[in-house]
């Protein structure tokens, strides 16, 4: 089947022009069963790639229809049937129109009227007709509507409609000289695809789909990016991560593998936005996302800034009254001479950090591996620069080098002698170094009481 889907998309990208990534998410919906909006000018193809889709599947039912705000429901699900109505029976002559196609191409898809609207909704979702008190399980595999703009911010009505279309695409008039030649000269558009696909071969594709795994990994970044949007006030429903889901495990199956993989998320680049201003940022957003590691090493840079500076360490203590687990500070200046127990949790502390960059560092060189390896050979992926996907993580995988060496020399240096107590402010009272522990009352292998000397709030350290 990839064989297949590879020459499909090599014919198509022939035929279709300037349309690379479009081709890509328009048959990967296909194949998922999804709904498709194509924003643009007139004259940019999107019909006729909607007729050329709809051809790719052998016996495939096309509908076409131009919406305009008088358009009538007949006119799209089919005129009731005056004999039966007669008979007492509301029914619909559906043969061919919408309810008997596979692929529906919708043009000025938000002008719909309210009477239509409704009834879209329920097939585009559910895939079920209603007429009268019978419901009909269509066998539409996927509707593509197309519009010049999207529907006004205060039609609030359009909002489901909108919702359900998973993929989000947008054309412009052709650019590229040659492929302009292409058009008006020699006529790609006409090129005759002679490869189908059966509904059998959907219906197989979609069922075993369903059977992908999700990595825990790569649900961390689905979480992520999902994080990242609520950021930018870009919310998505439940009911569409539900279908994004489903199409990156489509985007995997196809790919030949039985779980999902950083290569697939680069298709939500066509799935996330609600309007095409945003494509640009739902790039960085997966950029960030997809080359962010487990702890970043800035966040650990930050951190030991603090040794640099005001040399500052942290360790448990206990309130001995509330038995409350506080965390304390202690600034030590000199590195030549602090306590054992500063000491100790500091280089504790250090060599956590050499483990957190050890994790970090088998995490993104396998993601790197992955993004290099993978995106190459993925069906659907063609927009992607690389190198802006891979330059971040080899920049982060350096400074966790220069980060281990730094931490290494801290740790070296922590040695020498220590004073006879540490002193810290009590938490209780506020009093400035009036907890003192002397060293020879700490034992590092049991707790060791400690009172403030202004209040004598009693401590465990």
């Amino acid at each position: 089947m990839r064989e297949k889907l590879t020459k499909i998309l090599e014919l198509l990208d022939k035929k279709l022009v300037e349309r690379d990534d479009e081709n890509r998410m328009i048959l990967l919906g296909m194949l998922s069963g999804q709904n498709i909006i194509i924003l643009g000018p007139p004259g940019t193809a999107k019909s006729l790639a909607a007729r050329t889709f709809c051809n790719l599947i052998s016996g495939g039912k096309f509908f076409e229809y131009l919406l305009t705000k008088f358009t009538q429901p007949d006119e799209i699900f089919g005129p009731i049937d005056v004999n039966k109505l007669m008979e007492g029976k509301y029914t619909r002559l559906i043969e061919n129109y919408l309810p008997e196609a596979h692929i529906a191409f919708l043009d000025e898809i938000f002008k719909s009227s309210s009477s239509i609207l409704n009834t879209l909704l329920t097939i585009m979702n559910e895939r079920k007709f209603h007429i009268g008190n019978m419901i009909i399980q269509v066998p539409l595999i996927t509707i593509i509507g197309a519009s010049n703009e999207l529907p006004a911010e205060d039609e609030e009505s359009l909002d489901a409609l909108y919702d359900r279309f998973i993929i989000r695409l947008s054309v412009e008039n052709v650019k590229n000289e040659e492929n302009f030649k292409k058009i008006v000269v020699e006529n790609c558009d006409q090129l005759d695809i002679n490869m189908t696909l059966t509904i059998d071969d959907i219906k197989e594709i979609q069922s075993k789909a369903k059977f992908i795994s999700i990595p825990e990994s790569i649900f961390h970044i689905l979480i992520s990016i999902k994080s990242k949007l609520k950021e930018m006030n870009i919310e998505i429903s439940d009911r569409r991560w539900q279908k994004i889901f489903y199409i990156l495990k489509v985007s995997a199956f196809t790919n030949g593998r039985n779980e999902i993989d950083e290569s697939d998320l680069l298709s939500l680049k066509f799935l996330l936005n609600d309007n095409i201003e945003q494509i640009h940022m739902i790039k960085q957003i997966l950029r960030d996302a997809l080359t962010e590691g487990i702890r970043g090493g800035k966040e650990i840079r930050h951190y030991l800034e603090d040794f640099h500076k005001g040399e500052l360490t942290e360790f448990a203590l206990y309130n001995t009254d509330e038995e409350k687990l506080l965390a304390k500070k202690f600034y030590f200046g000199d590195k030549e001479n602090y306590s054992e127990l500063i000491k100790k949790s500091t280089v504790d502390s250090l060599n956590n950090f050499l483990k957190d960059i050890d994790e970090n560092y088998t995490f993104l060189n396998e993601r790197r591996n992955n993004l290099e390896d993978r995106t190459t050979t993925n069906l659907w992926v063609k927009w992607i620069n690389l190198s802006e996907f891979i330059e971040p993580i080899d920049k982060e995988i350096s400074l966790l080098n220069e980060l281990k060496d730094d931490i290494r020399n801290l740790i070296n240096h922590f040695k020498g002698g220590f004073h006879d107590y540490i002193q810290f402010d009590c938490p209780k009272c506020k009093s400035e170094k009036s907890v003192r522990l002397k060293k020879e009352k700490y034992d590092s292998q049991n707790f060791s009481e400690v009172s403030c000397e202004k209040c004598n709030m009693k401590y465990l350290i």
